[in-house]
C-alpha cells in the first residue's frame, strides 16, 4: 500500500459535525486518512512517478529563482511589501548592533545638536522679550502686584 493518494477530481463533502468541506484535485493525502476510507473512487495512488515530476517541477523553481539577477525587483505587491519589511528590520537591526559612530557621523550629530542648542536660546529671548514689552505696555494699566 502506498503512503499517500492523489484526489482525481475536485468534491464536496459533508462531516461528520456538519460542517462543509472540500478536496481539490491534485491534493494529495495520507493514504490511511477517513476521507480515503469515505470515498475511494475519487483518489489514486501517488506513486514513484508523481512524486518525481512534484521535485522535478520544484528543482526548476529553484534553478530559474537562483538564475535571475541579484537586484530583480520582487514582482507582486506582497513580495515588495515582504522586501521592504526586511530591509527595514534589518536597518533597525544594524543600528541597535552598532557599537560606535563613525568620526564623520559624531560631527553631523555635533552640527545638528548645536544648531538646536542656538534655536532654543533664541526662543528664549524673543520670549524674554515679548514678556518686557507686555510688562512696559500695561505698566499703568494692571493693578499693582501685591
Amino acid at each position: 500500500m502506498n503512503a499517500m493518494k492523489v484526489a482525481t477530481r475536485t468534491f464536496t463533502y459533508t462531516d461528520t459535525d456538519g460542517s462543509r468541506g472540500e478536496v481539490v484535485a491534485g491534493e494529495r493525502i495520507v493514504a490511511d486518512h477517513a476521507l480515503v476510507r469515505d470515498f475511494p473512487a475519487e483518489f489514486r495512488d501517488f506513486g514513484l512517478s508523481d512524486e518525481l515530476a512534484v521535485r522535478s517541477a520544484r528543482v526548476e523553481e529553484l534553478r530559474e529563482h537562483a538564475a535571475r539577477p541579484a537586484g530583480r525587483e520582487p514582482v507582486s505587491r506582497a513580495g515588495r511589501a515582504e522586501r521592504d519589511e526586511l530591509r527595514f528590520w534589518s536597518q533597525v537591526d544594524q543600528q541597535l548592533h552598532r557599537e560606535e559612530y563613525t568620526r564623520a557621523e559624531r560631527a553631523e550629530q555635533q552640527i545638528f545638536d548645536d544648531g538646536l542648542r542656538q534655536i532654543e536660546r533664541r526662543d528664549e529671548a524673543r520670549l524674554a522679550e515679548q514678556t518686557d514689552e507686555y510688562r512696559t505696555l500695561w505698566a499703568g494699566r494692571l493693578p499693582a502686584e501685591r
